[in-house]
């Protein structure tokens, strides 16, 4: 970075301004040359001085001067001993010996267990930068930050079993190997192949009291569970050799039981987990069935992902009162839940995503109040129930087979009894009950023209609707209707003939292989499209409206039977302040618009002379086609400017065809460009496919020189060289 990128990195975090106040300028310039240009420390030290004063900000400085000059973890240790207690310390501590990469909510209930503030501490050590929040919800460290935390922890004792933390193998081994000590280990981490399939006592834990968090994936426990493991507030055991948790083992204080991979045969027996929040037993493919759930009250996740012998889930899930999330995913022996399941009145998230032999649901999904997701895509559900209209908060639904149409008399009839109204002036009460719906999946369902009702378009909440692989003909006209609509997936249907005009928030529309799709709307009512996927649509011959999608970014027309070409010059025109737009049609020649044309894949030329806020951007087109059986990848357009010395790569898109010919068109903008285009400037242009050393992936090419007005009295084409 350079030092005025510094300066405004470090501004940001310490003033949440880009310039510092007068008062402060020379002594910010000061900690900039300090952090040598590492954004991290920038960062890290702009947030700890955030709202200190002058006198704090040189106190902070003369501390770093009695670091070595290379000592950056040591210059990062200062946030950590500014931390405004010892708890907020304990907890950025776990974090970075143990708790990173898991998801925020669940780190703050085990923190919480342990007596800790996480809402508190967690948002502190976010304010000062010494966490982060990814866009999964997990807790994340930069490498730096978590080695400063754990070379705290090595500092506390030369003697491995004597520290607070431990997750280093050989540390891990020495204390394995003495059988004695570990009486201050509060968090143990063991996730080496190395421990693998190792046996070891369960006297090595006897002497660790106050042991919270324990990770011991794949590693063989023999003997007594009797008074050990009673601080337990995690237990990561993947891998686990047991078929039943040992009668023994008491885990009064356990909050998260990860046993993932396991060869339970029954799901752990609940009796001694009343503080259990998460069980998590995905992959235990010997799991048959679930064990009575009464002694787990306070269950929030409980996950069964995976488990492949799954037949039986226990009638006592009803009494898990506070259960949020319950994941089935890919248990395709099971057949059916309880009825009971419908009492579950926290439910927020239900999946059943490849459950293949799950034919129904129970009638009584609808009291489900509090559901705002239910995934059901790859099952054999003929039918939803028609309850589930009752579904107030739900804001996903996907159902679904994905891969292959169902039989005629699978169809998903709760459409129509959801949305259908003979009743023009009045909506069915189903449909007031669905105002938050906003994702709703039913792809291959074999829906026809009489399960698509009029009314689609009061699903106001809508941003993603997919239909694909199903047998209507048409949409109804409201479905221009749905404001909020962003995503429109029509893959696949046969029978479609035409689309009414089209939400105007709309970003991306797919209608890849309706090979009866003959006519489309005017695209300029949904200006804000930015991907249009018509590859395959063979019977459709025009598209109308391109010239006014000014954030268009991708569009397929491969195997459209396009009467004429819709890309003009006046197109890019038009959108000149595009980022960049990749466009394939089937076509094999290059437009006569074009400045520069000929048959190979490179072209040498001269930029004209003109004024250089004329110059918009270039335009390169390409006529492409497979080399042989060789299926076409990823083309890239190589533009250097051998004037300046810079190349330019452009690329395409993996599309993967076998036509004998395609054109591939890509546009690049005058701000791309790293110098200004001034004129005289000696480019080349080629093109070949991506990772390939070879060119000659085109067949015809063409480059055009986009100008806002074009050059008087000037020939493009005698600028070749």
């Amino acid at each position: 970075m350079t030092e005025s990128e510094s300066l405004q990195l470090f501004c940001w975090h310490a003033f949440k301004n880009p310039l510092p106040p007068e008062d402060f300028v020379e002594i910010s310039e000061s900690l900039v040359t300090y952090a040598q240009g590492l954004p991290l420390a920038l960062e890290v030290w702009g947030s700890f001085l955030y709202k200190r004063s002058i006198v704090e900000w040189k106190s902070f400085i003369e501390r770093l001067k009695q670091i070595p000059h290379d000592s950056i973890v040591e210059k990062l240790r200062i946030s950590y001993d500014g931390l405004p207690d010892d708890t907020t310390k304990e907890t950025f501590l776990d974090i970075a010996c143990f708790l990173e990469g898991l998801d925020k909510e669940d780190v703050s209930k085990v923190l919480s267990s342990c007596g800790f503030f996480p809402e508190i501490g967690i948002n502190v050590l976010i304010e000062k930068s010494l966490v982060t929040i990814n866009e999964s919800n997990q807790l994340s460290l930069h490498n730096l930050i978590r080695d400063m935390g754990r070379e705290i922890v090595r500092r506390e004792s030369k003697y491995p079993g004597d520290r607070s933390r431990l997750w280093d193998p050989d540390d891990i081994r020495d204390l394995i190997t003495r059988h004695k000590g570990g009486e201050k280990v509060e968090a143990l981490k063991l996730v080496e192949p190395v421990f693998k399939d190792m046996c070891v006592s369960t006297k090595v834990f006897s002497e660790m009291k106050n042991l919270r968090l324990l990770q011991i994936d794949h590693l063989t426990l023999q003997g007594s569970f009797k008074d050990i493991f009673k601080e337990l507030r995690v237990l990561s055991w993947h891998g686990c050799h047991l078929e039943h948790l040992p009668s023994d083992l008491h885990l009064d204080k356990l909050v998260i039981l990860d046993v993932k991979h396991s060869s339970f045969k029954d799901s752990p027996s609940t009796k001694h987990l009343r503080c259990l929040k998460i069980l998590d037993l995905s992959y235990c493919e010997s799991l048959v069935r679930t064990s009575d759930f009464t002694g787990s009250p306070m269950l929030e996740k409980l996950l069964f992902r995976g488990c492949s012998s799954l037949t039986e889930v226990h009638s006592s899930i009803e009494y898990l009162e506070v259960l949020v999330y319950l994941d089935f995913t890919g248990c395709k022996k099971l057949k059916g839940l309880p009825e009971s399941i419908c009492k579950l009145k926290s439910l927020e998230k239900l999946y059943l995503n490849d459950c293949t032999n799950l034919q129904q649901l129970p009638a009584d999904m609808g009291n489900l109040r509090r559901l705002t997701a239910l995934y059901a895509m790859g099952t054999s559900i003929k039918q939803l129930p028609v309850s589930c209209g009752l579904l107030k908060n739900l804001q996903l639904l996907e159902v679904g087979n994905g891969c292959k149409i169902l039989q005629p008399k699978s169809r998903l009839s709760v459409i129509s009894s959801f949305l259908a109204s003979k009743d023009h002036d009045t909506l069915p009460s189903s449909i007031i009950n669905l105002p938050a719906l906003e994702v709703l999946k039913v792809p291959f369902f074999n829906l026809c023209q009489s399960d698509i009702p009029n009314c689609l378009g009061r699903l106001f909440s809508l941003e993603v609707l997919d239909l694909s692989g199903n047998n209507f003909h048409s949409l109804p006209l409201t479905l221009s209707h749905l404001s909020k609509l962003k995503t429109l997936s029509l893959y696949g249907c046969p029978n479609l003939l035409m689309l009414p005009n089209l939400p105007c928030n709309l970003e991306e529309l797919c209608t890849r292989n309706c090979r009866s799709l003959e006519m489309l709307p005017d695209l300029s009512s949904a200006n804000r499209l930015q991907l249009l996927d018509f590859c395959d649509c063979s019977k459709l011959v025009e598209i109308r409206g391109l010239e006014n999608l000014k954030y268009l970014k991708y569009m397929n027309a491969i195997g459209c039977m396009l009467r004429k070409n819709p890309l003009a010059e006046g197109f890019f025109k038009a959108n000149s302040a595009l980022n960049g737009v990749n466009v394939f049609l089937h076509c094999d020649e290059i437009p006569s618009w074009l400045s520069y044309r000929v048959v190979g894949s490179s072209i040498s030329l001269i930029v004209p002379q003109y004024m250089e806020q004329e110059f918009l951007g270039m335009i390169v087109w390409a006529i492409c086609g497979p080399q042989g059986e060789h299926c076409v990848g990823t083309p890239i357009a190589i533009i250097t400017d051998l004037t300046n010395g810079i190349e330019y790569p452009l690329f395409g898109v993996d599309i993967a065809v076998r036509y004998e010919s395609y054109a591939w068109v890509s546009y690049m903008p005058r701000r791309h460009f790293k110098r200004p285009i001034k004129g005289g400037e000696k480019m080349m242009v080629s093109i070949k496919e991506h990772h390939s050393s070879k060119e000659g992936l085109g067949k015809k090419f063409g480059v055009h020189l986009l100008f806002a007005t074009s050059p008087k009295g000037k020939s493009f084409l005698s600028s070749r060289l």
